[in-house]
């Protein structure tokens, strides 16, 4: 079923006399258009402009699903340093410890603003396990 045939189907359920069965319309359509939006902002990031594709790293640190973090993890092997700087920000905004491996790998970027950025990053983990790795 294409995206917009099933957009179509679950607003037309929206009217449903059951309030459960629109309940689980109203939640399947956020998650459908959610993924549309994932789908049309990674795609930004791939081909966009660098303004285009930074508002789009942004975008994506505020829809802060396992999707669009990861995305925004993949954004850290650009080879724009602007799109690795952003991204390390958008995730160290995030701080969810299971992007701290991604953040450690980028003390090791070829570009010194990207490593500070990242080292400031990891210090607002303020996890005392990082201690060894950002103090040497």
């Amino acid at each position: 079923m294409a995206v917009s045939t099933a957009r179509l189907a679950l607003t037309a359920t929206l009217r449903d006399d059951d309030a459960d069965v629109r309940r689980a319309a109203a939640e399947a359509l956020e998650r459908l258009e959610s993924l549309a939006s994932l789908h049309r902002l990674t795609g930004v990031l791939d081909a966009g402009d660098a303004s285009q594709a930074l508002r789009a790293l942004h975008a994506l640190g505020d829809l802060g699903g396992p999707q669009s973090l990861a995305a925004v993890v993949g954004a850290l092997r650009s080879p724009r340093t602007e799109l690795r700087a952003a991204a390390v920000k958008v995730l160290g905004a995030a701080r969810q410890p299971r992007l701290l491996g991604p953040l450690t790998e980028m003390l090791d970027d070829r570009d010194l603003d990207v490593r500070v950025l990242a080292a400031r990053a990891l210090g607002d983990f303020r996890d005392g396990r990082l201690l060894p790795i950002l103090l040497p």
